[in-house]
């Protein structure tokens, strides 16, 4: 799923300080997208430098309103795309692909 061809339901971002020598600034965004009738999650994350990392979940058998409900959980959770999709998975099983 090509998210740039996707509807996009519903995102989130949370800004993260640098914390010196605990955490460096960056940013952590959330979208939920629907395209042919499948849900996908996308985590990302933009650090200072503008290097993205991010992952793609498409989630199995859910519906619009329990993957509104995910991504909300993900953002106020603030899990980083190296955990969203596992968690992603114990919930309610998910297909992880590269952005």
């Amino acid at each position: 799923m090509n998210p740039t061809q996707a509807e996009l339901l519903e995102s989130y971002a949370r800004n993260f300080s640098e914390i010196k020598d605990l955490q460096e600034a960056h940013r952590i965004g959330y979208a939920l997208y629907k395209n042919a009738g499948h849900l996908a999650v996308v985590v990302c994350r933009e650090t200072a430098d503008g290097t993205p990392r991010a992952i793609r979940c498409t989630l199995q058998d859910v519906s619009e309103e329990f993957g509104c409900g995910l991504l909300r959980f993900l953002y106020e959770n603030a899990v980083p795309p190296e955990n969203a999709c596992d968690v992603i998975r114990d919930v309610c099983g998910a297909v992880q692909s590269a952005v």
